[in-house]
């Protein structure tokens, strides 16, 4: 359960820093750099269920509006995944879950 919320948490973190990148962009008139986001715009390709997933479904301020089975499901099968490695000393594009 801990684990669960400590991801949930993390996610809204990196939806949040978003967010606030986004809204800075549009308030400056200019584009936000493809590497300064954490969720890509578009679509994801999950290798494990090998569909097509929207990222916008993959952030927090929209998976949050969704009913607790279709939450769990965004998030255990793809959410996590989705996430870049972030604790690499170099960019890379490991998912999350690879990284723990």
């Amino acid at each position: 359960m801990l684990e669960q919320m400590t991801y949930l948490l993390f996610m809204k973190m990196l939806d949040d820093v978003q967010v606030q990148q986004e809204s800075l962009s549009r308030q400056l008139g200019i584009e936000m750099a493809a590497d300064d986001a954490t969720f890509a715009y578009g679509t994801w390709h999950n290798p494990e269920t090998v569909e097509d997933v929207p990222v916008e479904e993959l952030r927090w301020h929209t998976f949050k509006h969704y009913d607790a089975d279709r939450m769990y499901r965004t998030i255990s099968t793809t959410s996590i995944s989705a996430i870049p490695c972030s604790t690499a000393p170099s960019p890379s594009h490991e998912p999350l879950s690879d990284c723990v």
